[in-house]
């Protein structure tokens, strides 16, 4: 459907418009986009979640796109290099923009857009046309990216921290009023899998929606999202509401002090935009405030 979409916003745009319609042109172009979306879903699945593998598996990542949508291109009539442009030039430029992006970026219309205009611009730069350029990259955006961004059971992998704890903390209120906790596995590369939070409540996390390891001989416990494992480097939930003289709202065995137990890790707290380190010793909290996010 997308390749077909792009082919005719190309036919619209061109000295003649509708005149130039092709219905051999267009089911090649539908055809061409079932390969590609095929190709795509694959090598997002190889390569995992945005930012699981670094900038060098993005590098990769970008590559392969390159490539492979070089030789369809190549295959189809078109030129290896205008392919290779759309194809890896864009998925280079959309991984760096959901890892350092921020927040947009990390939304669905943030990704889409993007990629719409990377894709169409490498095309262009290299002598072929923008409209199908963007085509390729909006539906590589939607079988490579955001594919692997989200997991079946509802949790998103967010490349950049700050984003996700934009959209924990977003999460956490309706209307301006606090009706929830959402809770996130901190990763050890430095991404976060953000959790389903349909279930939580003002003062409950539920942290069941992905498989957790047990303990392993290096002290880490790995969560399994998409089918691969990432190591676990802290536990992570908002207090969207403090009670006065409760401190940053930490409760003991049964809720967070038993999750700090079961992970044996140092636990963050996100409260009025300010992130917490927390840690429980004999019986009572300590924590530090390590300043705004």
């Amino acid at each position: 459907m997308i390749g077909g979409a792009g082919y005719t916003a190309s036919v619209a745009v061109s000295d003649g418009g509708f005149d130039n319609w092709n219905s051999g042109d267009f089911w090649k172009s539908v055809g061409v986009g079932a390969i590609s979306g095929a190709v795509t879903g694959g090598i997002g699945q190889m390569f995992g979640p945005v930012g699981s593998m670094g900038i060098g598996g993005e590098i990769s990542r970008a590559y392969i796109h390159g490539y492979a949508q070089g030789l369809i291109s190549e295959f189809t009539g078109g030129s290896f290099m205008t392919g290779f442009a759309s194809g890896g030039l864009s998925s280079l430029a959309g991984s760096s923009f959901l890892m350092y992006g921020g927040k947009f970026a990390n939304s669905t219309l943030g990704t889409y857009s993007f990629s719409g205009l990377a894709g169409g611009l490498g095309s262009e730069l290299t002598g072929g046309d923008f409209f199908q350029g963007a085509a390729i990259w909006i539906m590589n955006a939607g079988l490579n990216h955001l594919q692997s961004m989200v997991d079946e059971a509802g949790a998103r992998y967010i490349a950049n921290k700050k984003a996700a704890y934009d959209y924990m903390w977003d999460n956490s209120f309706k209307d301006g009023v606090a009706i929830r906790e959402v809770s996130a596995w901190e990763l050890e590369n430095g991404n976060t899998i953000v959790l389903p939070f349909d279930k939580n409540t003002i003062g409950l996390s539920h942290n069941d929606a992905l498989a957790v390891s047990k303990m392993q001989s290096n002290g880490y416990r790995y969560v399994k999202f998409n089918g691969k494992w990432h190591k676990i480097a802290t536990p992570a939930h908002t207090h969207p509401e403090v009670l006065p003289g409760t401190g940053i709202g930490l409760s003991g065995i049964g809720g967070d002090a038993t999750m700090y137990l079961t992970m044996n890790r140092n636990i963050h707290i996100l409260t009025n935009h300010n992130l917490y380190e927390a840690w429980y010793i004999k019986g009572s909290w300590r924590w530090r405030n390590l300043g705004s996010w």
